[in-house]
Formats: C-alpha cells, structure tokens, sequence
C-alpha cells in the first residue's frame, strides 16, 4: 500500500518509531544515520569528488535505504539558493547511493552568468577562486564555466541532511574542506 504525504511518498508503513531524524506524527520519515545532519559529518563526502570516493566512517552498504520507512520520492534544497532545489526518485525505496549520486549531479551543474552575477560581491568572488583552482590544470573543465559547487566553495564537504523548515523537504548541510 503506498501512502502520499505532501513531497514525501511512502512506500510502506509501520507502527514502529524510526531512528532520530524522523518526525513521525507529521508522516515524515527517518533518515539513514549516515544522511543525519553532523557538524563533523558521519561520512568523507566532498561534493567537489565523485561518490565513488565517499569514506564512510562505519561499514555501510550503499544499497541501503536511506529513509525509513522506505521512501520513493524527496524533495532537497540547498538553504539559500532555492532555485538549485531537487528531487531523488527511486521507484523501489531511495538508497544512500541514489541521495549522493544526486547531490554530486546537482551540484555540477554549470551556473549561468546572470546568476552568477546576482551573487554578492564576495561570494562571486569566492566562486571565481573556486573556479581557477579547480580548473587551473584541465582546459576542457575550464571551458565549461563555473558550477554550483563553486559557489559554496569553501562549505564542500557534505555534513547531513536536516529537516526544513515545512516539515516535507530536506535542507542539505555543507562544512568547510579547507
């Protein structure tokens, strides 16, 4: 039986009490405690890098689910730039991989020069730092512009996700690699 909250679809349901991270009462589901937010981070995830180069600092099985109860759709937004919002789809429950492999993708994406330019001065100029350093040895990369990720250069490394301020869409926490 699949039950539809508002932005969050639930697969199964169950009259047992999910781990922290989950606000029950409201239909919201717990989160893998390796996605709950840390300043510390529960895992080596810098945004900048492939998920293939993900540490975990416990086993942990990318195939795992990533909420629980099991979840087909989310909604995540990165605080402070809500048009960069996006959804993770996984029919069959969304897995650990399916949120980083999202994170990664979204992150990548090139930034247009209009909204480059909306930035304020110190940020844009923090994204074009980010931008030359991370491009300085590969011509090809530079050619393809500054992307999201450079903007929140030098917060790359993922430290969690946290609950918005709705209650229905999961806010992405980043921490400074640097």
């Amino acid at each position: 039986m699949q039950i539809t909250f508002p932005l969050v679809r639930i697969l199964t349901t169950s009259n047992e009490s999910g781990s922290s991270g989950s606000d029950s009462s409201r239909g919201v589901p717990a989160v893998h405690p390796l996605l709950q937010y840390d300043r510390a981070g529960r895992l080596h995830f810098d945004i900048t890098q492939p998920p293939r180069y993900i540490l975990f600092r416990r086993p942990a099985d990318i195939r795992e689910l990533a909420f629980y109860p099991p979840v087909s759709l989310v909604y995540i937004r990165v605080p402070g730039q809500r048009a960069w919002s996006f959804s993770v789809e996984n029919p069959r429950g969304i897995t650990l991989k399916d949120v980083m492999d999202a994170i990664y993708q979204q992150m990548q994406w090139p930034l247009p020069p209009s909204e480059f330019m909306k930035l304020q001065d110190d940020k844009r100029s923090a994204a074009a730092r980010s931008y030359q350093t991370r491009t300085a040895n590969d011509p090809v990369e530079y050619g393809q512009g500054v992307r999201r990720l450079d903007c929140l250069h030098p917060n790359v490394l993922f430290v969690g996700l946290s609950l918005d301020i709705d209650g229905v869409a999961w806010n992405l926490n980043f921490a400074s690699g640097y």
